[in-house]
């Protein structure tokens, strides 16, 4: 006796029904597909549906005939009435099969032209006009998920087509219940020919045994859902292929996903949520997992959400029977949380180190501010001394000498007033950098010369100092756009410095080196130097090397903050090379530029320079003869 069932279907849904009973194990089912009369789809020649009906009833002792109703075949019921095997599913649309009628009508009513994956890929590419015979205003795929394809598919045939497309998953869950219906029908039937005396019986306790055991498992299925879905972490069971098979509502939040169903049936690393730093590290882990039937230790990750954000989280997987076959069980926590609290613990460290550095800025100032009292106090004694001498020379009417006292007690009155003047200019220009309103005026200079000419018309004052001074350039003009004016102040001041901490008898060197794209500005001396652990902050604004009020060398200790930011403003760096007790050099680089001549134009601040013998007072006005 035959034992095969069979199954008339239309030829669009053939893939589908194959993948079914093969992806489920259904046996003893003979498929036999149909060419619809509304269907002009695939490029096989299939047989009309009574010749279908017909050949299947050779070869099966049960024929199940799926159609939909008043589409696929008028007047059947007469037919299927004269045979005994078939039994008729009439549908009111074929969609049916694969989501409920509600939703079937909600996506007709868009006027859209609806197809599942399977249908997709057996079309004849080649004749799809039939399609726009119905003026659809767009195409919407229903991936059953039986074909990788179907995605890129429906792109190209929207695209020939010039229709827009969307698509959305369904599975072939309601489809499998449905072919699972039709088998256990079938089953029934066959034990109802058996016994035909006691099948009412025996039909009704096998049916309530399989309800009552579909209630347990339902029930207990239920409480496992629903324990899995109330638990913060993310659920996922993988095949051997890493297709997602289960996942927990906990996804959702996880992922950031609006329906964690959504990615049932997809390749775990195809969705976009493994890390690319991590995706070698969890293959290598899952494989561990299923050669060995073990579980691999948590480990912390990063996992990328449906919008794009990354968070780390913490991964168990192992090994875990699902359906009958090997599957990966892996549980994912979001450690967000902890992270921020402990990124949290890491601010309160830097807020607590950075209060230190305050205090210790605060500190800086205090001395700073002490310091400065001394400078503005020295050059006022001095010249209220001055004062007081001149008065008393005019009081005694002396004549013999007083011209020369007179003379020389007013010139350390006005070297006094040049202390002033640099100290205030100074505290002026770094207060106007700090607020960036200070400016350049650049216009395209020889820069050889410039720092040739400041170099030596300050000699006399090394000489009196016992001090020579050494000028070396490897070019003898170089054109580039600089304020030649703060160029000198840089160079006077770095000049200053090493004529007030060079002994008598050392040297002083200032070299320049072309580089083409820049130019490198050398101011070595043979001075006292400056030890290792006051090199990094010697920049740094109200720093001193010698911060005692005893010091044998005047200075408020912003004249080398103020040149740095000075170099800073050309685009150019400043560094130090120095061993204490054997000299200091400066090397300051800056980009060569040229200015367009249209830009290149000489300003009322270029017009209104100080003379340099006055810049030279005002700058060295802090070395006593």
């Amino acid at each position: 006796m035959k034992t095969n069932l069979g199954i008339v279907i239309c030829e669009n849904f053939i893939e589908e029904i194959e993948f079914a009973v093969k992806t489920y194990n259904i046996k003893n089912v003979m498929i036999i597909p149909f060419t619809s009369t509304c269907s002009k789809a695939t490029n096989k020649k299939n047989h009309c549906l009574i010749e279908a009906i017909n050949l299947c009833e050779k070869m099966c002792n049960k024929i199940f005939v799926i159609i939909e109703n008043n589409c696929c075949s008028s007047n059947l019921e007469d037919f299927i009435n004269n045979k005994e095997k078939c039994t008729l599913y009439k549908m009111e649309h074929c969609l049916n099969l694969f989501i409920n009628k509600d939703v079937v009508n909600n996506l007709l009513d868009t006027n859209s032209y609806v197809i599942t994956s399977g249908w997709l890929k057996n079309m004849d590419k080649d004749n799809t006009s039939f399609i726009l015979d119905k003026k659809p205003n767009k195409l919407l795929l229903l991936d059953t998920g039986i074909y990788e394809d179907s995605t890129k598919e429906i792109q190209i045939l929207a695209n020939n087509l010039n229709l827009p497309y969307d698509s959305f998953f369904v599975g072939l869950d309601f489809f499998h219940m449905f072919i699972e219906k039709i088998m256990l029908d079938w089953k029934l039937e066959l034990k109802n020919k058996k016994k035909i005396s006691n099948i009412k019986i025996l039909r009704e306790e096998k049916y309530k045994k399989l309800k009552d055991t579909y209630k347990l498992i339902e029930k207990k299925k239920g409480q496992l859902l629903y324990i899995l879905d109330s638990i913060y972490e993310g659920v996922f069971i993988l095949d051997t292929n890493y297709k997602i098979l289960f996942v927990n509502k906990g996804v959702e939040k996880l992922l950031n996903i609006n329906n964690f169903k959504s990615i049932l049936g997809r390749d775990l690393f195809e969705i976009g949520i493994v890390h690319k730093d991590y995706r070698d590290i969890i293959l290598n882990r899952f494989e561990k997992v299923l050669k060995h039937n073990i579980s691999v230790p948590i480990i912390e990750e990063k996992m990328i959400q449906f919008d794009g954000n990354i968070i780390p989280v913490n991964i168990y997987s192992g090994a875990i029977e699902y359906e009958g076959n090997p599957c990966i069980l892996s549980v994912i926590r979001d450690i967000s949380e902890h992270k921020k609290s402990e990124n949290l613990r890491l601010k309160i460290q830097e807020q607590s180190r950075l209060l230190d550095k305050a205090a210790e800025y605060d500190k800086l100032k205090t001395e700073f501010f002490a310091n400065l009292s001394h400078e503005f106090r020295t050059p006022l004694n001095v010249m209220l001394s001055t004062l007081q001498l001149l008065n008393l020379i005019g009081a005694n009417k002396t004549n013999t000498d007083s011209k020369d006292k007179i003379s020389k007690y007013y010139n350390i009155m006005k070297q006094n007033c040049y202390r002033l003047l640099r100290l205030v200019n100074n505290l002026i220009d770094i207060t106007k950098i700090d607020a960036e309103y200070f400016k350049l005026s650049l216009k395209n200079e020889n820069i050889i010369s410039t720092i040739e000419d400041i170099t030596l018309s300050v000699t006399d004052y090394a000489k009196n100092k016992g001090l020579d001074i050494i000028f070396d350039t490897n070019v003898e003009e170089k054109l580039m756009a600089c304020d030649a004016d703060k160029i000198e102040r840089i160079m006077l001041n770095l000049l200053s410095n090493a004529i007030k901490f060079t002994s008598s008898g050392g040297s002083i060197f200032v070299n320049i080196l072309d580089k083409d794209s820049s130019i490198i500005v050398s101011v070595r001396d043979t001075g006292v130097g400056i030890p290792k652990d006051k090199q990094l902050s010697i920049f740094k604004r109200f720093v001193q090397v010698d911060k005692s009020l005893s010091r044998k060398r005047e200075g408020s200790g912003i004249g080398l903050s103020l040149v740095k930011s000075l170099v800073e403003l050309h685009n150019g760096t400043i560094k130090i090379n120095s061993e204490y007790g054997k000299g200091s050099e400066f090397i300051i680089e800056l980009p060569v530029k040229v200015l367009p001549e249209s830009e290149n134009v000489t300003s009322d601040e270029d017009l209104a320079k100080e003379s340099n013998i006055q810049r030279i007072k005002i700058e060295f006005s802090d070395i006593y003869d």
